[in-house]
């Protein structure tokens, strides 16, 4: 069977690893930082809940449209970053 990857590793996936790592990577500093970079794992939660659930309710109303899938996650995922950037200052 053959296997549709622009499909499973679609952009809200994507940004999802980006942020577990980020997530992990302010675990880690955690020491160094005093504590401060927790706050960089409870702002990347919320984000990374809601780019997984609205990666999962897209799949399951679009089925195999790859580009379309594409073109609506790269706009959900664009508008959660410019929603994160003006909560940031």
């Amino acid at each position: 069977m053959k296997r549709d990857w622009l499909y499973i590793l679609s952009p809200c996936i994507i940004a999802a690893i980006f942020t577990i790592v980020g997530m992990i990577t302010a675990l880690f500093a955690l020491g160094p930082s005093g504590g401060w970079s927790f706050l960089a794992v409870i702002i990347g939660l919320p984000f990374l809940l809601t780019i997984v659930v609205a990666d999962i309710i897209l799949k399951y109303f679009i089925t195999k449209k790859t580009g379309l899938i594409w073109l609506i996650e790269i706009i959900i995922v664009g508008i959660g970053i410019f929603i994160l950037k003006s909560y940031m200052g």
